[in-house]
């Protein structure tokens, strides 16, 4: 069973222009990722993450959020593990 365990890392992500959304497109390891995080309205709060693989090879992603700098980069938080879809077993949704 392979798990892909993915940090959200907010400077590696692209928002779009007129939206709060930031998506994400690329490799994650060897694997191929389409991502959309959908941030809290207000902070702190709870992100929304939709994970899309390319590859049918993974079986769980988990995610956490990761400061990039200062003493808790250092320390990240223990990884929450994303629903996989029924319909598209290639389809990963959570929360952050």
């Amino acid at each position: 069973m392979r798990s892909l365990i993915l940090f959200v890392v907010a400077s590696a992500c692209h928002a779009h222009v007129g939206s709060p959304d930031v998506f994400y497109e690329g490799s994650a390891g060897p694997y191929r990722l389409l991502v959309t995080i959908r941030p809290p309205q207000v902070v702190p709060g709870v992100a929304e993450v939709e994970i899309r693989s390319a590859s049918p090879e993974i079986r769980e992603i988990r995610v956490a959020p990761l400061p990039l700098t200062g003493p808790a980069a250092q320390y990240p938080p223990t990884p929450d593990i994303l629903r996989q879809s029924k319909e598209d077993p290639q389809f990963y949704t959570g929360s952050v």
